[in-house]
C-alpha cells in the first residue's frame, strides 16, 4: 500500500532539511490514527525527532497555540545545523 505523505512545513537551512509536522487536532481518533501512519512512514524514511530532522508541535489545552515554544524549537533546529 503505497501512500503518499506531505509534511505541514518543509524547513531548509544551510543544505539540512527537516520537516514539521503540527498536531492539531490531538483527541480526534481519526486524526490521531492518521499521525500514527504518517509517523511510521517517517520512520521508515529515517525521518524522526531523533535524528533532528523531525519536529513535532502540538496545540495545548483547550485548542491554544505557543507560537515561542515553536519558534524557540525551529530556533534550537537551526542552532544545531550551523556549517
Amino acid at each position: 500500500q503505497n501512500k503518499m505523505y506531505i509534511p505541514d512545513f518543509t524547513l531548509r537551512y544551510q543544505g539540512k532539511i527537516a520537516y514539521l509536522e503540527h498536531l492539531g487536532m490531538i483527541g480526534n481518533k481519526t486524526y490521531e490514527k492518521h499521525w500514527k501512519e504518517k509517523k511510521k512512514h517517517y520512520q521508515k524514511s529515517n525521518i524522526s525527532e531523533e535524528q533532528e530532522n523531525l519536529i513535532v508541535t502540538q496545540d495545548g489545552s483547550g485548542g491554544s497555540l505557543d507560537s515561542a515554544a515553536i519558534e524557540k524549537r525551529l530556533q534550537i533546529w537551526k542552532n544545531n545545523n550551523r556549517a
